[in-house]
């Protein structure tokens, strides 16, 4: 599958929509709408006027917030991120991380491609990001909420497990505590119709939960 990947640019499209389960499609032709659900449920509350103040004044001062494939006029994927000291999808700050040289992760999305593709795309945006991040003097490129690779646990927050990241040469830097991983398995129950209240529930429905559900904080040192 043929694509060209290109920096975010507001002359051209400004991510305000998710792609997954989504077929690519034209921006000039698209109604413009307010940003994923991660970005309206923290901060742009469906707003398309606060998702472009965001996008542009990420632009204006440093240049970039990330990356989209293009197949002719058709946006078929792109990846997103902000500096970790003021991204808005992070509720506190965690001192003595690295903050103001670390970009944070915000998200990939792509459209409904074949599957080799897919990870083809996001693959290339993310070199490019990387690219970019150590030519513009970032220390660290940090992703959090990666999931083992494990179908029942993945498609709750992003498509790409562990092991995906690891092939980038990301590494482990923490893990979630096991609150957190019940909360995760109450949701992929959720989704499947199943309601959870109890760890004991948990076992019954799906008992790899305590190892599976775990999600991890990731980066790479440039």
């Amino acid at each position: 599958m043929a694509f060209e990947i290109r920096p975010i640019s507001s002359s051209e499209w400004l991510p305000d929509r998710c792609l997954r389960l989504s077929s690519a499609f034209d921006p000039k032709k698209s109604d413009p709408q307010a940003g994923c659900q991660r970005l309206q449920a923290f901060f742009t509350a469906g707003r398309r006027d606060r998702l472009v103040a965001l996008y542009e004044d990420c632009l204006l001062r440093h240049g970039c917030c990330g990356f989209a494939a293009w197949d002719g006029p058709l946006v078929i994927g792109y990846n997103t991120f902000f500096p970790k000291d003021w991204s808005p999808t992070r509720r506190a700050p965690n001192p003595g991380q690295g903050q103001p040289g670390t970009l944070a992760h915000h998200c990939i999305s792509i459209a409904k491609v074949a599957q080799a593709g897919e990870e083809a795309i996001a693959t290339e945006l993310l070199k490019r990001t990387f690219e970019w991040a150590k030519s513009n003097g970032w220390e660290r490129f940090e992703v959090q909420g990666v999931f083992p690779t494990n179908p029942a646990c993945k498609m709750v927050l992003d498509l790409y497990g562990r092991d995906f990241w690891e092939k980038l040469g990301l590494r482990v830097i923490s893990e979630s505590d096991p609150g957190r991983n019940f909360d995760v398995i109450k949701s992929v129950a959720m989704l499947d119709g199943v309601r959870i209240e109890t760890e004991a529930d948990a076992d019954r429905y799906y008992p790899n939960w305590r190892r599976d559900a775990v999600h991890f904080t990731m980066a790479i040192d440039f």
